[in-house]
């Protein structure tokens, strides 16, 4: 059984999170990318043009 000691000491407050717009711009665009990316590959395998892939 684990006990847990809670301490009177107050928490500290996190930091605040900020991100620029640049950074959200450039994570969204990637992950646009490897999404398409699935996607195609999933189309190449239901249409037969990579059975290869479908079987593994």
């Amino acid at each position: 059984m684990m006990r847990i000691y809670y301490s009177s000491r107050q928490l500290e407050t996190l930091p605040e999170l900020e991100m620029s717009e640049e950074m959200v711009n450039t994570t969204t665009a990637s992950l646009c990318v490897k999404i398409n990316n699935v996607l195609l590959m999933a189309q190449d395998m239901t249409l037969g043009n990579d059975s290869w892939l479908f079987f593994k």
